[in-house]
């Protein structure tokens, strides 16, 4: 299954805004599906979505299998903050 033509659709800002609440986007150096690159995706990413938390990774599109310990590191401070 070619999973191009869903990368490509440029829905996922739309749908990320829709859902309504916090956002963490973990995106994959290099990952050679983002497009059109990854500059230019957490860029426009963080234009659009501007309480979104966007964070660039080591790794590719297998992000969570290729670095999964920085994947759970940052999912823990995401969705478990530290209070001061």
């Amino acid at each position: 299954f070619d999973t191009r033509p869903i990368s490509h659709r440029d829905t996922t800002i739309g749908d990320l805004r829709e859902a309504g609440s916090a956002v963490q986007v973990l995106l994959g150096r290099g990952d050679p599906l983002i497009f059109p690159s990854l500059d230019e995706r957490a860029a426009r990413l963080g234009r659009e979505l501007p309480k979104a938390r966007v964070t660039p990774l080591d790794g590719g599109h297998w992000l969570a299998h290729e670095s999964s310990d920085a994947v759970l590191r940052h999912l823990f401070e995401f969705h478990l903050p530290r209070s001061h």
